[in-house]
């Protein structure tokens, strides 16, 4: 469902980039020009390859960002959550280099390209923290080519629990990795097949490190799980 009349200003998001960073005179121009939709789970919000028009918000809601190589294999290049946005990584191109789809009913507002580049170049605190999202988005690309070289399998499974649990459920008080995700969403993170997670999860919930429940993966011993994904890196 499409909402044309999103009230930025009147909006009860808190880590929002344009709430947060913009101006409420500027707060006033993007009012006029965002639109929001609820996308249902399996949703695309972006395709790889399609043209690119604009820039995404994440109101509420869970998304993963990822590339597709040979054989149409996926590789999850970020996970991203309410306050994230989307789109970036093609701003200033014709086309998107990846795709981006919904692994939890979300909320994401859209804005245009040219509109979302005024609030660039008269919002410096936007500007400045769009920078260093990428600076962090290089760091992070940066581990996942190398875990993909230097990991074991095993090791690139517990390391892939931990992204996911950083990114939807940070806490260490819960046990919860927080969201529920498919064994192929977990090996398109992780870089293996979905039968290696199986059977690598299988182990663990063996060792006792986590607890299975369908989809619902539980993290029984964190400090355990850290040390396997970190094993290689000493």
């Amino acid at each position: 469902m499409i909402n044309p009349t999103t009230n930025c200003i009147k909006c009860d998001s808190n880590n929002c980039w344009l709430i947060k960073y913009c101006s409420s005179e500027w707060l006033e121009f993007a009012q006029k020009h965002i639109i929001s939709r609820r996308y249902k789970k399996k949703e695309h919000v972006i395709y790889e390859k399609s043209l690119m028009k604009g820039i995404f918000f994440i109101h509420s809601g869970k998304v993963k960002v990822y590339k597709t190589g040979i054989g149409k294999k996926q590789q999850v290049v970020r996970l991203s959550k309410s306050g994230d946005i989307l789109g970036h990584r093609g701003f200033n191109r014709e086309y998107w280099p990846i795709s981006a789809e919904v692994i939890e009913e979300s909320c994401i507002c859209f804005i245009e390209s040219e509109y979302f580049l005024t609030l660039l170049k008269n919002n410096s605190e936007l500007s400045n923290n769009l920078l260093l999202f990428f600076v962090d988005e290089l760091y992070y690309s940066e581990e996942i080519a190398r875990d993909l070289s230097q990991l074991s399998v095993r090791e690139r499974v517990a390391e892939a629990l931990l992204k996911i649990k950083k990114a939807y459920c940070p806490s260490n008080e819960e046990k919860s990795i927080g969201v529920s995700l498919s064994r192929q969403d977990i090996a398109d993170i992780a870089g293996t097949t979905k039968e290696q997670v199986s059977k690598n999860l299988a182990d663990f919930k063996e060792e006792k490190i986590i607890n299975l429940n369908n989809k619902e993966i539980v993290i029984e011993n964190l400090n355990k799980l850290i040390f396997i994904a970190n094993h290689s890196r000493f």
